[in-house]
Protein backbone atom coordinates (compact mmCIF):
# COMPACT_ATOMS: atom_id res chain seq x y z
CA UNK A 1 0.00 0.00 0.00
CA UNK A 2 1.23 3.19 -0.80
CA UNK A 3 1.92 5.83 2.03
CA UNK A 4 -0.21 9.13 1.67
CA UNK A 5 2.28 11.15 0.49
CA UNK A 6 3.23 8.47 -2.28
CA UNK A 7 -0.36 9.10 -3.13
CA UNK A 8 -0.94 12.53 -3.54
CA UNK A 9 2.45 12.57 -5.51
CA UNK A 10 0.79 9.48 -7.79
CA UNK A 11 -2.48 11.04 -7.67
CA UNK A 12 -1.15 14.06 -9.41
CA UNK A 13 1.44 12.29 -12.31
CA UNK A 14 -1.98 10.43 -12.79
CA UNK A 15 -4.11 13.74 -13.01
CA UNK A 16 -1.54 15.23 -15.42
CA UNK A 17 -0.84 12.45 -17.62
CA UNK A 18 -5.54 12.02 -18.20
CA UNK A 19 -5.38 16.04 -18.59
CA UNK A 20 -2.91 15.92 -21.47
CA UNK A 21 -5.02 13.20 -22.83
CA UNK A 22 -8.22 14.37 -23.29
CA UNK A 23 -6.94 17.63 -24.21
CA UNK A 24 -4.89 16.18 -26.73
CA UNK A 25 -8.64 14.44 -27.84
CA UNK A 26 -10.33 17.59 -27.60
CA UNK A 27 -8.10 19.37 -29.94
CA UNK A 28 -8.47 16.24 -32.50
CA UNK A 29 -11.83 15.81 -32.50
CA UNK A 30 -12.24 20.41 -33.02
CA UNK A 31 -9.68 19.88 -35.94
CA UNK A 32 -12.22 16.56 -37.22
CA UNK A 33 -8.84 14.52 -37.47
CA UNK A 34 -9.13 10.76 -36.71
CA UNK A 35 -6.44 8.86 -35.43
CA UNK A 36 -4.50 8.17 -38.60
CA UNK A 37 -4.34 11.58 -39.82
CA UNK A 38 -2.59 12.30 -36.64
CA UNK A 39 -0.80 9.91 -36.98
CA UNK A 40 -0.06 10.46 -40.53
CA UNK A 41 0.50 14.27 -39.52
CA UNK A 42 3.11 13.43 -36.62
CA UNK A 43 4.35 10.26 -37.62
CA UNK A 44 3.67 8.67 -34.26
CA UNK A 45 2.12 5.87 -34.39
CA UNK A 46 -1.78 5.37 -33.86
CA UNK A 47 -1.62 2.99 -31.11
CA UNK A 48 0.61 5.70 -29.49
CA UNK A 49 -1.41 8.17 -29.69
CA UNK A 50 -4.71 6.08 -28.41
CA UNK A 51 -2.46 5.67 -25.00
CA UNK A 52 -1.69 9.04 -24.57
CA UNK A 53 -5.37 10.02 -24.89
CA UNK A 54 -6.40 7.37 -22.75
CA UNK A 55 -3.88 9.16 -20.32
CA UNK A 56 -1.71 5.85 -20.20
CA UNK A 57 1.40 7.36 -21.66
CA UNK A 58 3.13 10.94 -21.21
CA UNK A 59 5.42 11.92 -24.16
CA UNK A 60 8.13 13.45 -24.37
CA UNK A 61 8.81 17.07 -24.71
CA UNK A 62 9.88 16.41 -28.92
CA UNK A 63 6.60 14.11 -29.28
CA UNK A 64 4.49 16.85 -27.70
CA UNK A 65 5.98 19.52 -30.24
CA UNK A 66 5.18 17.23 -32.79
CA UNK A 67 1.98 16.80 -31.97
CA UNK A 68 0.76 20.31 -31.32
CA UNK A 69 2.51 20.92 -34.77
CA UNK A 70 0.64 18.53 -36.27
CA UNK A 71 -2.99 19.74 -34.43
CA UNK A 72 -1.65 23.17 -35.35
CA UNK A 73 -1.72 24.49 -31.50
CA UNK A 74 0.63 25.90 -29.35
CA UNK A 75 3.02 23.91 -27.66
CA UNK A 76 1.84 25.43 -23.78
CA UNK A 77 -1.77 25.22 -24.83
CA UNK A 78 -1.32 21.70 -24.77
CA UNK A 79 0.50 21.13 -21.53
CA UNK A 80 -1.13 23.52 -19.92
CA UNK A 81 -3.39 21.89 -16.68
CA UNK A 82 -5.93 24.60 -17.28
CA UNK A 83 -8.72 23.27 -19.47
CA UNK A 84 -11.62 25.47 -21.05
CA UNK A 85 -14.92 24.94 -22.22
CA UNK A 86 -17.01 22.21 -21.17
CA UNK A 87 -14.01 20.17 -20.01
CA UNK A 88 -13.54 23.19 -17.35
CA UNK A 89 -15.60 21.28 -15.22
CA UNK A 90 -12.94 18.25 -15.65
CA UNK A 91 -10.42 21.16 -14.53
CA UNK A 92 -12.38 21.91 -11.35
CA UNK A 93 -12.62 18.26 -9.88
CA UNK A 94 -9.26 17.22 -10.85
CA UNK A 95 -8.18 20.52 -8.77
CA UNK A 96 -10.06 19.19 -5.73
CA UNK A 97 -8.94 17.02 -3.58
CA UNK A 98 -12.10 15.14 -3.76
CA UNK A 99 -11.25 12.51 -6.16
CA UNK A 100 -7.77 11.91 -3.97
CA UNK A 101 -9.20 11.42 -1.15
CA UNK A 102 -11.91 9.39 -1.53
CA UNK A 103 -11.14 5.73 -1.15
CA UNK A 104 -12.51 4.10 -4.31
CA UNK A 105 -10.98 1.21 -3.25
CA UNK A 106 -13.91 0.81 -0.51
CA UNK A 107 -16.10 0.39 -2.97
CA UNK A 108 -14.17 -2.07 -5.79
CA UNK A 109 -13.08 0.19 -7.75
CA UNK A 110 -9.27 2.09 -8.30
CA UNK A 111 -9.22 5.70 -8.76
CA UNK A 112 -7.61 4.46 -12.78
CA UNK A 113 -10.93 3.45 -13.21
CA UNK A 114 -12.45 6.68 -12.51
CA UNK A 115 -10.30 8.86 -14.45
CA UNK A 116 -10.33 6.62 -17.34
CA UNK A 117 -14.00 6.53 -16.99
CA UNK A 118 -13.70 10.56 -17.58
CA UNK A 119 -11.27 10.25 -20.14
CA UNK A 120 -12.65 8.03 -22.56
CA UNK A 121 -15.41 10.12 -23.33
CA UNK A 122 -14.54 13.63 -21.34
CA UNK A 123 -17.32 15.74 -22.75
CA UNK A 124 -20.19 13.22 -21.34
CA UNK A 125 -18.37 13.07 -18.10
CA UNK A 126 -18.35 17.22 -18.52
CA UNK A 127 -21.57 17.44 -18.45
CA UNK A 128 -22.56 14.44 -15.82
CA UNK A 129 -20.49 16.76 -13.20
CA UNK A 130 -21.73 19.64 -14.07
CA UNK A 131 -25.41 18.09 -13.53
CA UNK A 132 -24.33 16.83 -10.31
CA UNK A 133 -22.60 20.23 -9.12
CA UNK A 134 -25.97 21.72 -9.90
CA UNK A 135 -27.53 19.49 -7.93
CA UNK A 136 -25.38 19.87 -4.73
CA UNK A 137 -26.15 23.46 -5.39
CA UNK A 138 -29.16 23.11 -5.22
CA UNK A 139 -29.37 21.14 -1.82
CA UNK A 140 -26.93 22.68 -0.63
CA UNK A 141 -24.41 19.85 -0.38
CA UNK A 142 -20.71 20.43 0.90
CA UNK A 143 -17.90 17.89 0.37
CA UNK A 144 -18.41 16.88 4.18
CA UNK A 145 -22.16 16.07 3.67
CA UNK A 146 -20.39 13.64 0.40
CA UNK A 147 -18.54 12.14 2.49
CA UNK A 148 -20.97 11.20 5.04
CA UNK A 149 -23.28 9.97 2.66
CA UNK A 150 -20.30 7.78 1.05
CA UNK A 151 -20.26 6.08 4.46
CA UNK A 152 -23.80 5.25 4.52
CA UNK A 153 -23.57 3.26 1.27
CA UNK A 154 -20.29 1.79 2.30
CA UNK A 155 -22.23 0.40 5.62
CA UNK A 156 -25.21 -0.50 3.51
CA UNK A 157 -23.27 -2.28 1.43
CA UNK A 158 -21.68 -4.45 4.47
CA UNK A 159 -24.47 -4.59 5.98
CA UNK A 160 -22.64 -2.51 9.09
CA UNK A 161 -20.84 -5.36 9.77
CA UNK A 162 -17.02 -5.19 9.66
CA UNK A 163 -16.09 -8.83 10.59
CA UNK A 164 -12.21 -7.67 11.04
CA UNK A 165 -12.74 -4.78 13.48
CA UNK A 166 -15.29 -7.12 15.02
CA UNK A 167 -12.14 -9.84 15.99
CA UNK A 168 -9.97 -6.95 16.56
CA UNK A 169 -12.45 -5.91 19.57
CA UNK A 170 -12.90 -9.48 20.42
CA UNK A 171 -8.97 -10.14 21.07
CA UNK A 172 -8.89 -6.77 23.00
CA UNK A 173 -11.82 -7.56 25.43
CA UNK A 174 -10.20 -11.49 25.56
CA UNK A 175 -6.60 -10.12 26.39
CA UNK A 176 -7.77 -7.92 28.76
CA UNK A 177 -10.56 -10.25 30.20
CA UNK A 178 -13.32 -8.12 29.88
CA UNK A 179 -16.29 -9.50 29.21
CA UNK A 180 -19.60 -8.04 27.67
CA UNK A 181 -22.14 -8.39 30.72
CA UNK A 182 -21.71 -6.09 32.86
CA UNK A 183 -19.65 -4.20 30.56
CA UNK A 184 -16.04 -2.64 31.84
CA UNK A 185 -16.59 0.40 33.74
CA UNK A 186 -15.75 4.18 32.80
CA UNK A 187 -12.15 3.70 35.45
CA UNK A 188 -11.33 0.77 33.41
CA UNK A 189 -11.00 2.52 30.23
CA UNK A 190 -9.01 5.38 32.39
CA UNK A 191 -6.74 2.96 33.58
CA UNK A 192 -6.17 1.35 29.73
CA UNK A 193 -5.58 4.16 28.39
CA UNK A 194 -3.63 5.56 31.32
CA UNK A 195 -1.15 2.13 31.13
CA UNK A 196 -0.81 1.41 27.49
CA UNK A 197 -1.27 4.80 25.82
CA UNK A 198 0.16 7.34 28.16
CA UNK A 199 -3.30 9.10 27.86
CA UNK A 200 -4.18 11.47 30.85
CA UNK A 201 -7.89 11.54 31.59
CA UNK A 202 -9.73 14.61 32.92
CA UNK A 203 -13.22 15.24 33.63
CA UNK A 204 -13.79 18.82 33.79
CA UNK A 205 -16.60 21.41 33.94
CA UNK A 206 -16.97 22.29 29.76
CA UNK A 207 -19.55 25.42 31.11
CA UNK A 208 -16.52 27.19 31.95
CA UNK A 209 -15.46 27.40 28.07
CA UNK A 210 -17.95 28.58 25.79
CA UNK A 211 -15.49 27.03 23.09
CA UNK A 212 -16.47 23.74 24.24
CA UNK A 213 -20.19 23.89 24.57
CA UNK A 214 -21.93 21.12 22.90
CA UNK A 215 -18.68 19.14 22.92
CA UNK A 216 -18.70 15.03 24.70
CA UNK A 217 -14.56 15.59 24.99
CA UNK A 218 -11.47 17.43 23.45
CA UNK A 219 -7.84 15.55 22.70
CA UNK A 220 -5.05 17.19 23.11
CA UNK A 221 -2.07 15.10 21.40
CA UNK A 222 1.54 15.45 23.37
CA UNK A 223 4.21 13.18 24.73
CA UNK A 224 1.53 12.46 26.96
CA UNK A 225 -1.76 12.76 25.68
CA UNK A 226 -5.09 14.09 27.30
CA UNK A 227 -8.06 13.71 26.89
CA UNK A 228 -10.48 15.90 28.62
CA UNK A 229 -14.19 14.54 29.13
CA UNK A 230 -17.37 16.51 29.66
CA UNK A 231 -18.60 16.27 33.56
CA UNK A 232 -22.26 17.05 32.55
CA UNK A 233 -22.29 13.65 30.92
CA UNK A 234 -22.86 10.76 33.04
CA UNK A 235 -20.00 7.75 33.23
CA UNK A 236 -22.13 5.75 30.56
CA UNK A 237 -21.56 8.29 28.05
CA UNK A 238 -18.37 8.91 29.17
CA UNK A 239 -17.57 5.18 28.01
CA UNK A 240 -18.13 6.19 24.15
CA UNK A 241 -15.21 8.80 24.13
CA UNK A 242 -12.87 6.38 26.15
CA UNK A 243 -13.62 3.97 23.74
CA UNK A 244 -12.89 5.71 20.76
CA UNK A 245 -9.42 7.03 21.63
CA UNK A 246 -8.18 3.42 22.91
CA UNK A 247 -9.59 2.37 19.14
CA UNK A 248 -7.85 4.88 17.75
CA UNK A 249 -4.42 3.90 19.50
CA UNK A 250 -4.88 0.03 18.82
CA UNK A 251 -5.40 0.76 15.24
CA UNK A 252 -2.70 3.38 14.91
CA UNK A 253 -4.80 6.26 13.32
CA UNK A 254 -2.57 9.28 13.88
CA UNK A 255 -5.08 11.97 12.55
CA UNK A 256 -8.26 11.45 14.89
CA UNK A 257 -10.77 13.50 15.30
CA UNK A 258 -9.99 16.31 18.35
CA UNK A 259 -13.61 16.63 19.74
CA UNK A 260 -16.78 15.12 19.54
CA UNK A 261 -19.05 15.84 17.62
CA UNK A 262 -16.20 16.56 14.96
CA UNK A 263 -16.45 20.31 13.71
CA UNK A 264 -15.64 19.47 10.20
CA UNK A 265 -14.12 16.19 8.33
CA UNK A 266 -11.67 17.77 5.78
CA UNK A 267 -11.20 13.95 4.11
CA UNK A 268 -13.03 10.82 3.55
CA UNK A 269 -10.18 9.12 5.93
CA UNK A 270 -11.53 10.99 8.88
CA UNK A 271 -15.27 10.56 8.58
CA UNK A 272 -14.57 6.58 8.26
CA UNK A 273 -11.69 6.46 11.14
CA UNK A 274 -14.32 8.42 13.13
CA UNK A 275 -17.12 5.78 12.70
Amino acid sequence: MRKKNDLNSYTRNLNIRYIFGMKLRNFRHEKGYGLKELSKLTGLSVSYINEIEKGKKYPKSEKIMLLADGLDVDYDDLVSIRMTGRLSQMSNLFSSSLLGSFPFHLFGITYDNVIELFSSSPKKAAALISTLMEISRAYDMNVEQFFLASLRSFQEMHNNYFEEYEELAEGFAEKYKWIRYPPPEREEYIDILKKLHSCEVRIIDFTKYPGLFGQRFVFLPGKISRLLLNDQLDPSQHVYSLALQIAYFELKIRKSIRTSPCEKYETFDQVMDAF
